[in-house]
This record gives structure tokens, C-alpha cells and sequence, in this order.
């Protein structure tokens, strides 16, 4: 199980090839940490032994775990280690996932500060790709790219172990995808060449992509194969959370509502102890009606997550905006009469990716009536008379890339 943007510095997770694929063992976590003697080696194996705990899942026990090794390092007086850089970008995924972003800056931070120190590009590449999604999620896309692209020239002047090579290109078309670049997203998916030794990190974000196409047949057929990999070796504890998240995010799409909420039911049981957050995104739109049932009683019999998680979930994805790049929207936006408010622009994205006003309405937690009358104000400024001229004219400006 991967969180944030799924690098991790040092190698990809311990099992971490696809359907088979063989992974990179405990000891090779601690040759790269530092060696086998004194504190680090100490640090090299508890950074190897946090690896796997988050990898199957296990976040609060590689949090402590990572904690642990922290104060140890502090107890010697060590600052400068590679390993700890490792072990801050680590705990800075961690509590990513769980959205605690100031603390989560904090540690990707002093990450930095050592990989920069120490001269070491498997550190720093790992905390630039994870502090590009905090800054994405803060709502600084500009940020967040630049981040990314720093990432990618240290990868370019550094020779690095192939697997953190691998898991950068798919971390940035993931972050393409949550800036609404679809278009360069598929680019990548169309010529990652996918194969059964991938790992799943790569078929996450080739997954999404297929999401965001709309190509959910697609998506389904590649989802069932990872996901049947992934319960047949253990990944996660069984079929990945955020492999279900994806599963119901398409079945929700398809409009197949009641199989949708039964598999994101089944990831809400497993997340719940863990304190996931950011994992359940792609099927933020659907967290408002599982709270609504589970407060009206009408869940199912016996629902894996309580009231209390559904109601942080909510609130979590209610908060987050719409995000854009300035500089094309900008530009598309002198071609209108008037600019398009942030909300309509929501509400664009939305009536163009062929959601109904109802469903519309559902996600955005307002009424079909106030849905109507964006979509009105919509139209004029595009100064079109229906859906279909809005979605092509939207097009044509390149809106909403």
C-alpha cells in the first residue's frame, strides 16, 4: 500500500513488483540505509521495517516505528544521516495521507535539508514528489509542478536504482490528473507499456487515467487483474485499499450505485483504523450519500466504518478547491465576456466529464434548482444555448486544462 505519491526514497516498497513480479527484500533496504553497524545500521533496518509495515497497510505501526528511530537519532545527536532523510520523507507520506499537511511539510522539509546536505538524489527526489502533492492539495498547482519537475532534473543528474526511476513518471501523471491535465496524462499511459512485472504504484496511475478517459470497461479489466494479484499475495493486507477506492470510483460511474457502495463500504472498514484520508479521494463524490444513509440508518446491516469517520471524510473533501493552471486559464478566460466564477467552473468540469445536473448537485452537496442556475450563467458567458455547445466551446478555449 502506497500513499502520497507512492516514492519512497531508497527503492519502491518491499514486494514491490506487479503480478509476477519478485520485490526488494528487507536487506536491500538496509544496505542502501547506511550499512550494517552502529546507528546506521540501527536506522537502515527500522527504516526497512517501517517499509514494510506502510506497505501492507500497517500506518500507524510504521508511524511508530519511524517515531522510534527518530528519537534514537536524536538521543546519538545524529542529524545528517541519509537514512533519516529517508525516514522523514517516509513519516511526511504517512501524514499526508492521514492530511496532516503542516506536519507533513515539516518533515518532507528537513528531508530536503539533508538530501541537500549529504548530496543524496534517491532523498531528495522522494521529498520533492511527496511535497508536490501536499502543495497540491493546498491549492498551489504552480508549486506543486515546479516541485515535480525539480524531481525530475535531479533524476536526470543522478544515477539512481531503477526503482525510484519507475515510480517518478507515474507520481507525475497522477499529479496531472488532480490539475485536471488530462491530455498529458494520457500521453504517459499511452506509452508506459504496462507489463505483469510493473508494480502497482505504475497501475494506479495508468488506472485513474483510464478513469478520467471515461474507458471504464478498460479500467474494470485492468483493476480485476491487480486486484486479484494483489489478494493472492497479501499487498496490503489483500486487494489494496486504494485499488477498491478506484473499483467503486468506476462502478459509481457506470451508475451502478449499489455496487459502488458496497465496495467503497469495504474500504471504509479497512482504512478506518488506519486513519486514511487522502486514499479515498477519487471517490470523495460518494462519501456524502454513504453519511447521509448511515445517519438515516438505511447502510447496510453491519457497515465497517463508524459515523465519526464518515463525517471527517466529508468534511475533508468538502473543503478542497477547484484548481487550475493560471497561466491557460487565464488565457481562456480573456475570451469570454465575463470570467467564469470558481464555482462554475467546477460545475463546468463536471457537466463536461457527462454528469447530470442531479448528479451534479449530489457531489457538490447543493440542490438540482441552484445546479440549474450555474449552468444558466454558464452558458451565457460561453455564449452558448445548450450542454453540448458548453462542452465544445469549452474545448475550444481549452478550459479546463
Amino acid at each position: 500500500m502506497e500513499n502520497g505519491c507512492g516514492l519512497e526514497p531508497g527503492g519502491g516498497p518491499p514486494t514491490e513488483r506487479g503480478p509476477g513480479g519478485s520485490g526488494v527484500g528487507l536487506s536491500g533496504s538496509y544496505i542502501r540505509g547506511g550499512g550494517g553497524g552502529g546507528i546506521s545500521g540501527i536506522l537502515a533496518a527500522t527504516f526497512g521495517l517501517a517499509r514494510v509495515g506502510k506497505f501492507q497497510g500497517k500506518l500507524r505501526q510504521a508511524h511508530r516505528t519511524i517515531q522510534n528511530g527518530l528519537q534514537l537519532a536524536a538521543d546519538r545527536g545524529e542529524e545528517k544521516l541519509i537514512v533519516l532523510g529517508k525516514l522523514h520523507t517516509m513519516l511526511g507520506s504517512i501524514l499526508y495521507e492521514w492530511n496532516e499537511l503542516d506536519a507533513a511539510t515539516g518533515h518532507l522539509n528537513t528531508s530536503i535539508g539533508i538530501g541537500q546536505e549529504m548530496q543524496d538524489g534517491s532523498v531528495l527526489i522522494g521529498a520533492h514528489g511527496n511535497l508536490s502533492f501536499v502543495k497540491q492539495t493546498r491549492g498551489d498547482p504552480i508549486a506543486a509542478s515546479n516541485l515535480m519537475e525539480q524531481a525530475l532534473q535531479i533524476l536526470e543528474k543522478v544515477n539512481l536504482d531503477e526503482a525510484i526511476a519507475t515510480l517518478l513518471e507515474p507520481a507525475r501523471a497522477r499529479l496531472w490528473l488532480a490539475q485536471g491535465r488530462l491530455e498529458e496524462a494520457v500521453v504517459w499511459a499511452e506509452g508506459s507499456g504496462l507489463s505483469a512485472e510493473d508494480r502497482l504504484e505504475e497501475y494506479h496511475a495508468f488506472i485513474s487515467v483510464l478513469i478520467a478517459q471515461g474507458k471504464l470497461d478498460d479500467a474494470i479489466s485492468l483493476l480485476d487483474g491487480v486486484q486479484l494479484f494483489a489478494e493472492r499475495t497479501g499487498l496490503g493486507g489483500g486487494a489494496p485499499v486504494e485499488l477498491l477506492v478506484l473499483q467503486a470510483a468506476v462502478s459509481d460511474a457506470k451508475g451502478e450505485m449499489p455496487q459502488a457502495e458496497r465496495i467503497l463500504e469495504r474500504a471504509l472498514a479497512i482504512g478506518e483504523p488506519e486513519g486514511l484520508i487522502r486514499t479515498f479521494e477519487p471517490a470523495a463524490a460518494m462519501l456524502p450519500k454513504i453519511l447521509e444513509a448511515h445517519e438515516q440508518g438505511h447502510r447496510a446491516e453491519s457497515p465497517g466504518s463508524s459515523l465519526e469517520y464518515l463525517s471527517e471524510l466529508v468534511a475533508v473533501f468538502k473543503e478542497i478547491p477547484v484548481h487550475h493552471s493560471s497561466t491557460a486559464l487565464e488565457r481562456a478566460q480573456q475570451q469570454l465576456r465575463e470570467p467564469l466564477t470558481d464555482r462554475e467552473l467546477e460545475v463546468l468540469r463536471l457537466i463536461a466529464s457527462g454528469m447530470s445536473n442531479r448528479r451534479i448537485a449530489e457531489a457538490l452537496i447543493v440542490s438540482v434548482g441552484t445546479i440549474k442556475a450555474h449552468a444558466h450563467n454558464i452558458y451565457g458567458k460561453l455564449d452558448v444555448r445548450s450542454r453540448s455547445q458548453a462542452i465544445a466551446r469549452t474545448r475550444d478555449l481549452n478550459l479546463l486544462h
